[in-house]
């Protein structure tokens, strides 16, 4: 399966360690190639299990390559190409991905036969003094039974008791609002 995340706005690497902190805390080995900024606390912090995930922010002139084969031993491979990718390219990483049954999270936007696709529409922080929650609207669409696209409000961490001032607005789980 291949999942599409990109962003209009800020958000998109929010929503990368969402599906990484829910993969990993259910058991999956992950990896994430070609992301040289991500943070190894703000993705400890975001519930990412550490310890069940592989990191190569800076893949060279190959990442496709280096992804391809981390697709053959990992449960899910988030992907961010430093460049544009071919088509052809892009449409092996997503058949490798299916035919070793992973998961590639490809981090870019209108990746050709993603099966679904995530985008960020806007997005917002809460918290007095201290940030404690990210509120983002998602736009989700894709193939097959998820082809009629859906709006989504995600509050992140979901688990964490939220600062009185937005705990009445914010629910525990992704909502599906259209």
């Amino acid at each position: 399966m291949t999942v599409a995340v990109s962003a209009r706005r800020a958000g998109a690497t929010s929503l990368l360690l969402a599906l990484l902190a829910g993969a990993s805390q259910g058991g999956a080995w992950c990896a994430v190639v070609g992301v040289p900024a991500l943070s190894w606390a703000a993705t400890a912090d975001a519930g990412v299990d550490l310890e069940r995930l592989a990191v190569v922010p800076d893949p060279g002139p190959d990442g496709a390559a280096v992804a391809a084969t981390l697709l053959d031993g990992f449960d899910l491979v988030a992907f961010a190409s430093q460049g544009s990718l071919a088509a052809s390219v892009s449409s092996h990483l997503s058949a490798r991905a299916r035919t070793s049954k992973s998961v590639l999270v490809a981090c870019t936007a209108g990746w050709p036969g993603a099966n679904l696709s995530m985008s960020v529409e806007a997005s917002s922080w809460h918290g007095r003094r201290r940030l404690r929650a990210h509120r983002m609207d998602v736009l989700v669409s894709g193939r097959g039974n998820a082809g009629r696209p859906r709006r989504a409000e995600v509050w992140l961490p979901a688990d964490q008791a939220l600062p009185v001032e937005t705990a009445s607005a914010a629910p525990r789980r992704l909502r599906v609002v259209s």
